[in-house]
Parts: structure tokens; sequence; C-alpha cells
């Protein structure tokens, strides 16, 4: 396994062996092919989260970005800190850093 990304709550491993990729992000764990990884990248990286934050503004969860994970019934739900961690993370930068302190205000990490 290799190590090829890296943030403060996950981390991306590369499995040649058997061809896949894990991605830990909290207490999320995907194991994917290639192309399910590259298919995943793209998804999160085209998320216009302000858009859905003002979208699901008045809804009872407390996290309101809400992604499909392909299944029914079956998301993952992430604030905005967490959403911009993930996508940092998934843009394979070995040794992504902090945030910025002004891309997590009003964002609480609430990560296991």
């Amino acid at each position: 396994m290799k190590l090829i990304s890296e943030s403060p709550n996950g981390q991306i491993f590369l499995c040649q062996t058997i061809k896949v990729v894990h991605v830990e992000f909290g207490n999320m764990f995907l194991k994917l092919t290639f192309n399910e990884f590259s298919q995943f990248a793209a998804y999160v990286k085209s998320i216009d989260y302000v858009f859905y934050l003002a979208k699901n503004n008045h809804a009872q969860n407390r996290k309101k970005i809400v992604l499909n994970v392909g299944f029914d019934d079956l998301y993952l739900v992430l604030n905005e800190g967490e959403f911009l961690e993930l996508k940092s993370l998934i843009s394979l930068n070995k040794h992504n850093t902090m945030l910025k302190s002004n891309q997590i205000i009003g964002s609480t990490l609430q990560l296991n």
C-alpha cells in the first residue's frame, strides 16, 4: 500500500496488487477501483457546496452537504469544513496542509 494523499482527518492509499484505492476520511472508509475513485473525485470536485449549504439551511440535519455514494438510501453527510477537507484530500496532494481559517469559519468539524 502506498500513501498518496493525507489530511488531518483522512488518508488515501493505493494498492497496486489488487488495483484499488482506499479512502479513509473521518469515520468513513471507501474501497474503490481506480475508475470508481476517478468518478468519485470528479463528483466531489463538481459539487457547488455553497449552493447546498443554502438549499439545506433549514433542514433538520446538522450537516448540510449530502453526497450520494451510489447506493439507494446511503449518503455521506458533511459540514462545510469537512467537505473542503475531503475535496483537498482527493486532489491527491500527498501532504495536504490544514485548511486556512477563512475556509472553515462557521464550520465545526465533527469527525469520529
